[in-house]
């Protein structure tokens, strides 16, 4: 030891503060990240071969950015959170997909563990889940950003999820207003870009207005909160009903309405399908089912009226179950055209 620090000693300042620092470097840390370019030239940027996203779900989540999982309240948000987390953790199924293991951070600010317990004993977690829960955390607008980078950074989660938003932030926070949203936003889709994770946001949707679900539109608060976001999953439910419609959308992500099914015994969800093409498959079942109420024969007005359904949606169905065989035009009466089975 002596003799190292004569041997500094006869070094410069600079020299010394490298040989030190390359002594404190521990093997077993991860490499440290390049910093992002952020200045392009059009010649750089039009030559840059970037790579294909990484999906940490297939077309739904991505490996790296901010996502906010949204919808009313009690509508099996942070079930289908807590099933997405299991699922990383274990290496396991969802929604379809089978996802590679990998470690998760839940920051569960509104569940106690005992619920938390509870719920992964339902849901099929085992000892080797990887999940690590956080039942308190220090406010993400304020100290805890710091907390949870550094987290970030010893952990290296494919996945952090944070129940809720509105929890997570301290109460001087206005979400109404723009830029404190970005302000407390920005930092987090930074963080996740810059060390490659998913930080997924559980929020609220506001009360519904009656027009057509939107995934961006529905987000409680101001527009800097998906702005600010690079993918919006929206969950819509009406009460009571076991089926609902996640919808899908973000920068970088195809835009997509999946129809879902809650399964009470096992309090997953499944996937069902195509939401679209699932209520198109109801609608022409219903047609069918109609037909054979009204006669074994009807016409599109009648079917509508019937069903309580707009004629053009029918007329189109009806095309749809003419193509598959399904039924067929019997010779028309006047103006009337009727159809039966097949």
């Amino acid at each position: 030891a002596q003799a190292l620090q004569q041997t500094l000693g006869s070094l410069g300042r600079d020299v010394q503060a490298d040989l030190l620092a390359v002594a404190a470097v521990d093997p077993n840390d991860p490499p440290p990240q390049p910093p992002r370019r952020t200045t392009w030239a059009m010649a750089d940027l039009l030559a840059a071969n970037f790579p294909a996203p990484v999906w940490l779900v297939p077309d739904i989540l991505q490996q790296a950015g901010l996502a906010i999982l949204a919808g009313r309240p009690k509508m099996g948000k942070s079930f289908l959170a807590l099933q997405l987390a299991i699922a990383i953790g274990s290496g396991g199924h969802f929604l379809g997909h089978v996802l590679p293991q990998r470690h998760v951070v839940y920051l569960a600010l509104e569940d106690s563990p005992r619920r938390l317990q509870e719920r992964c004993r339902t849901l099929g977690a085992t000892s080797t889940t990887d999940v690590a829960f956080e039942t308190a955390w220090r406010p993400l607008n304020g100290d805890g950003l710091v907390d949870l980078e550094q987290r970030i950074k010893d952990a290296r989660p494919g996945l952090v999820v944070v129940d809720t938003l509105a929890r997570a932030c301290s109460g001087r926070l206005d979400w109404n207003d723009t830029a404190a949203t970005v302000g407390a936003l920005a930092p987090l889709q930074e963080m996740a870009l810059q060390h490659d994770t998913c930080i997924l946001l559980i929020d609220h949707h506001r009360k519904p207005n009656g027009a057509n679900p939107d995934a961006i539109d529905d987000v409680l608060g101001s527009t800097g909160k998906v702005g600010t976001i690079d993918t919006a999953l929206g969950l819509y439910r009406k009460r009571g009903e076991r089926d609902c419609t996640l919808r899908v959308t973000g920068r970088d992500v195809p835009d997509a309405e999946l129809a879902l099914q809650w399964d009470p015994l096992t309090c997953l969800w499944q996937m069902v399908g195509n939401a679209q093409q699932v209520r198109s498959a109801s609608i022409q079942q219903a047609i069918l089912d109609a037909i054979r109420d009204l006669g074994g024969e009807a016409t599109v007005s009648e079917l509508a009226a019937f069903l309580g359904k707009d004629k053009g949606n029918i007329s189109r169905e009806i095309s749809e179950l003419l193509a598959k065989r399904a039924i067929r035009p019997l010779p028309p009466q006047g103006r009337r055209q009727p159809y039966t089975l097949a």
